[in-house]
């Protein structure tokens, strides 16, 4: 495990010698804001940083399934981060209503309300 942060908990390191061991099983899931890119004042100005394409790109084969989740709307999260670079990442924008996955955007439709 060279190079990687030891787990401070057993379940922690319980968790990383899985990973390790089965990585093709493995969920690793990222927020957007303040991880991949930094918290700004304009929300609209977030990119993600410079290394975090190449390094998602370098983790999707490794892993079972890579997932950026964010409370915003996928397709921004898409095109701020350049996430359509990153084959094989799954974007859940809207913290899980959007699915954004090899250039499609999913959702439910919106539930109705009848008192509304």
């Amino acid at each position: 495990m060279s190079g990687l942060p030891v787990p401070r908990t057993a379940a922690g390191r319980d968790g990383l010698a899985a990973m390790l061991r089965e990585p093709g099983r493995a969920l690793i899931a990222l927020d957007f804001d303040g991880t991949l890119a930094p918290i700004v004042a304009d929300p609209a100005a977030a990119r993600a940083g410079p290394a975090a394409v190449s390094a998602l790109r370098r983790l999707a084969p490794l892993a079972g399934t890579l997932a950026i989740i964010t409370g915003r709307p996928a397709l921004d999260a898409v095109e701020y981060g350049q996430f359509g670079l990153v084959p094989g990442l799954i974007v859940l924008g809207h913290y899980g209503r959007e699915r954004w996955q090899a250039g499609t955007l999913t959702a439910p439709p919106a539930a109705s309300c009848p008192r509304c």
